[in-house]
């Protein structure tokens, strides 16, 4: 009875309502997604394998929930953040108003809502992005891989080069010690023992195989013998 008595109103905001989602189509501008999804790995693990008896697959090993979130804390850092903004006059892009006293703040919320990272539950990480159009929405997604590969590779870098040093170290010191054991085993020699070469070998090698291993205490004793 209702719909009886109300149908022409009825009628007419059914119209109403065809017309404005028809003319409002035409006003929104529809958005485009692109996605890119890898599954990280342990970021430190080059460094490690400088140091320590670690395997190819060790250096493959993907990554835990920590590591996954290093990755995100680093897609969302200022520093890729700011070169996409820059890249893509995102300021522009967006339409952002130049008389706002916001833009900066607008600018901001307008990138979080159009690029998101998140963890998905098979471990890896996706990047979405939204935009108008669709190749730059696979620009911008693609230049977000980019530049955190980047971002590693230096962070790799960094730390396989203090890794890098420490061996170096580690391996002037030995150099250092056999030929002080030698020098020695030379002295001992002229004495009358024989053979010191083979005892330089032989004592280097137990003191380069208790250095791997990590025993100090033969380490430091062979040490003190020839010092």
């Amino acid at each position: 009875k209702f719909i009886l008595e109300n149908r022409k109103i009825l009628v007419v905001v059914g119209f109403i309502s065809v017309i404005l989602s028809v003319g409002l189509s035409f006003y929104i501008t529809p958005l485009y997604r692109s996605t890119a999804v890898f599954f990280p790995t342990e970021l430190s693990s080059i460094s490690k394998a400088i140091l320590s008896n670690v395997t190819k697959s060790d250096i493959l090993q993907l990554g835990d929930e920590e590591v996954i979130e290093q990755y995100l804390q680093m897609l969302s850092s200022e520093i890729i953040r700011n070169r996409i903004i820059s890249k893509y006059d995102l300021m522009n892009h967006y339409k952002i108003p130049k008389n706002s006293k916001y833009r900066r703040t607008l600018l901001q919320k307008k990138y979080d809502d159009y690029i998101t990272f998140k963890k998905t539950k098979f471990q890896s990480v996706k990047i979405e992005v939204l935009d108008p159009s669709p190749d730059t929405a696979a620009l911008i997604a693609n230049d977000i891989l980019n530049l955190l590969d980047s971002a590693i590779n230096k962070m790799q870098y960094e730390r396989s080069y203090k890794a890098f040093k420490e061996v170096e170290k580690q391996y002037n010191g030995l150099k250092q010690l056999i030929t002080n054991v030698e020098d020695t085993l030379k002295q001992m020699g002229a004495l009358g023992i024989v053979d010191y070469k083979s005892q330089s070998r032989a004592l280097s090698d137990a003191y380069s195989n208790a250095m791997m291993k990590g025993n100090k205490q033969v380490t430091k004793e062979i040490k003190q013998d020839f010092d």
